[in-house]
């Protein structure tokens, strides 16, 4: 069957395509599209990271891209916006809405749900163009979107954001098939775009690629293989002419910081056997997968997934042409997918971490799991097309396909979701606009172990955007726990120094948790400082002007 086969089903594929992800989205994160403003994952300190760090990219990249990276927080560092994901892609989302009036925290949730109807979309036209039919083209993107990964990772907005891979697989494809340039920059754009949505899924696309090229190896190295290397180091230029900006950051930071992970920290978030097995999704976690919950990650792919994935494999010989290339690419990134997620348990790797970089820069190894659900979704679709063609009559295969949808949807379901209630930014931080206000410090302050408690300020952070003493990330800049230690013992002399020397004008104290953290004497010595200039004051929140 031909990939204009489509049309026969519906009119318009790709129009129909994206809406039934966009449903599909609501469906899977409900009751979050009842009430976008007030729902939000906030109890995470990740999300509040995630969420921070969206309204910086919004606000700051159409006013001041070279300063992109300067984000507010771990005051007077550099660069911090690097101490974690750039989330550049889904920050460039959230534009109209924050633009528009709308709170982070809505942003947050409507790009949250644009990532998955938009990672559905891009791998499901992938398997629209491999099979011809939408219905398995919309098994194959759900498959692909809507997962055991990437439904427990919410407070993760980089996790769901994975539609240019598929569109990089879509170019690689072309690439080989015709050999035009453009396809080679449509490459290395999609794998730029990529990183520009996060770095973890940069090694991941690239990854998958290598998995893609070995999948199709007598093809890349055939009669055109002259062509096809050129075309690819085309590809490559284009990626690293677009990358160099973001990726600049990260390498500054690992030059000056040592900013990555070590072996032991990939082997503690690396999967094993339990991980494939484990899944929130209702129906298999009540039934059995619970027993699995301590593994490193969700990458149960589903029963009906693998059972299509299998029938695809074992058809794939008496299919066409162009199925048969695209089930030899996407078996092989599931297989890839798998090693990378195990790599750090496998022999030689403390050497290839010392001897490749990139390694260096992933914490958690499971995550690959994430790519083995792309390649998945295409060998299932593969399936699903095959049973139309060998055991389904065309009058019985609608539905089906709807069925099988229905199936590998249900399985990963975790609807309703749990969220916390958003009530917005606290109004007394409108105090902080007025210039007077330079850089502001949140107490009490959290270093370690407990930083991540820090997270909550930099929501508060994005009503006044001043920079912020305070911080929370992936990576915490070396000197920040003394930095915390000293500012612990507000307000005596040592911290008051530092606060001058750095240039910090303003406290913001949090009274009840500061006095559960320091105690009263400590809470009433602040009141009593004739070094601060009482500004504004409002149920537990006191903010000051150093003197």
């Amino acid at each position: 069957m031909t990939a204009t086969g489509a049309v026969s089903e519906l009119r318009f594929p790709r129009i129909t395509l994206f809406a039934v992800f966009a449903v599909l989205a609501v469906v899977h994160t409900w009751p979050l599209a009842s009430a976008p403003s007030y729902y939000s994952r906030l109890d995470t300190a990740d999300a509040q990271l995630n969420t921070w760090a969206m309204a910086w990219v919004a606000r700051t990249l159409p006013t001041d891209p070279r300063h992109l990276f300067d984000a507010d927080i771990f005051f007077p560092e550099k660069r911090t916006l690097a101490y974690s994901e750039p989330l550049i892609v889904q920050g460039a989302l959230a534009i109209p809405v924050l633009r528009l009036g709308g709170s982070p925290v809505l942003a947050y949730n409507l790009v949250l749900m644009a990532g998955f109807a938009l990672t559905g979309w891009a791998a499901g036209l992938l398997a629209l163009r491999m099979t011809g039919s939408l219905l398995a083209a919309i098994v194959g993107g759900s498959i692909a979107a809507f997962n055991a990964q990437s439904l427990v990772r919410l407070p993760h907005i980089q996790a769901q954001h994975l539609e240019f891979l598929p569109l990089a697989l879509y170019a690689f494809d072309r690439l080989l098939e015709h050999g035009r340039p453009k396809h080679a920059v449509l490459l290395g754009a999609a794998v730029a775009f990529q990183a520009f949505a996060s770095i973890y899924a940069l090694i991941f696309a690239s990854w998958a690629l290598v998995c893609a090229a070995a999948g199709r190896v007598n093809e890349l190295l055939g009669a055109h293989r002259r062509r096809n290397a050129i075309l690819l180091l085309g590809a490559i230029g284009v990626a690293a002419l677009l990358l160099t900006p973001v990726i600049l950051p990260y390498y500054q930071l690992s030059k000056e910081y040592g900013m990555t992970r070590s072996v032991a920290e990939s082997r503690q978030f690396a999967s094993t056997w339990t991980d494939y097995f484990y899944t929130g999704g209702r129906l298999h976690y009540w039934l059995w997968s619970h027993a699995f919950q301590k593994s490193a990650e969700a990458n149960f792919p589903g029963i009906v997934a693998l059972a299509l994935a299998v029938v695809g494999i074992v058809t794939a010989k008496h299919t066409a042409a162009l199925t048969r290339r695209h089930v030899a690419m996407a078996g092989a990134i599931v297989v890839g997918g798998v090693f990378l997620s195990v790599a750090p348990w496998l022999p030689g790797f403390t050497w290839a971490h010392a001897n490749f970089p990139a390694l260096g820069a992933i914490r958690a190894y499971a995550r690959a799991g994430q790519i083995v659900m792309i390649g998945l979704g295409l060998l299932a679709a593969a399936g699903a097309i095959a049973l139309r063609g060998r055991w389904i009559s065309d009058r019985t295969w609608p539905v089906v396909a709807v069925a099988l949808v229905f199936l590998v949807n249900a399985e990963a379901l975790r609807a309703p979701m749990w969220y916390s209630p958003f009530e917005g930014v606290p109004p007394i931080y409108d105090v902080l606009e007025g210039p007077e206000h330079r850089a502001v410090l949140e107490l009490p302050i959290y270093g370690r172990p407990g930083v991540s408690r820090n997270a909550r300020y930099m929501v508060n952070a994005t009503r006044h955007w001043k920079p912020l003493v305070n911080g929370y990330s992936g990576f915490v800049p070396p000197d920040y726990g003394v930095t915390a230690r000293t500012l612990n013992g507000f307000p005596d002399a040592a911290s008051f120094e530092w606060l001058r020397s750095k240039g910090v004008t303003t406290v913001v104290l949090h009274r009840s948790d500061f006095e559960r953290r320091k105690g009263k004497r400590q809470l009433a010595l602040i009141d009593r400082s004739i070094e601060l200039d009482l500004r504004a004051t409002s149920q537990d929140i006191t903010i000051y002007r150093i003197r």
